[in-house]
């Protein structure tokens, strides 16, 4: 429980030092990982990635898709899997029932907001 804490609170000063806007998107990103009993130095993304990888079952392999399609304008058709190599750590938690419901929730709130946003605008860097 001690180190959930830890997590959490290496997260948020992350978010609270950052020097730019992407690196407070990242902390973000970050805080909401360890939120979900995650690493505070990974991503949302990187874990998902690393577990669909590893793993290869449903669970993983939905949320992979749903965060894959959501950012394919941004890094293409393996958003997930380049985050999972961008991070090259060993310390990917799988987290109890509980982190990984809660973790599914915020995946299909944070992707449903961005989805719309990121393509929206990737229509108009098209032409």
């Amino acid at each position: 429980m001690i180190i959930y804490f830890k997590n959490l609170w290496q997260a948020w000063l992350a978010i609270l030092t950052s020097r730019s806007f992407l690196d407070a998107l990242l902390g973000v990103d970050r805080f909401g990982n360890a939120f979900c009993a995650g690493h505070y130095k990974l991503t949302v993304s990187g874990r998902v990635g690393y577990f669909a990888y590893a793993k290869e079952n449903l669970y993983w392999n939905i949320l992979q898709w749903i965060i894959n399609n959501t950012f394919h304008p941004l890094d293409g058709p393996n958003h997930c899997w380049n985050a999972f190599k961008w991070e090259s750590s060993t310390d990917y938690r799988r987290g109890n029932d509980i982190a990984l419901a809660l973790l599914s929730v915020i995946v299909l709130i944070v992707c449903s907001i961005l989805a719309p946003i990121i393509w929206f605008i990737a229509c108009f860097k098209a032409r």
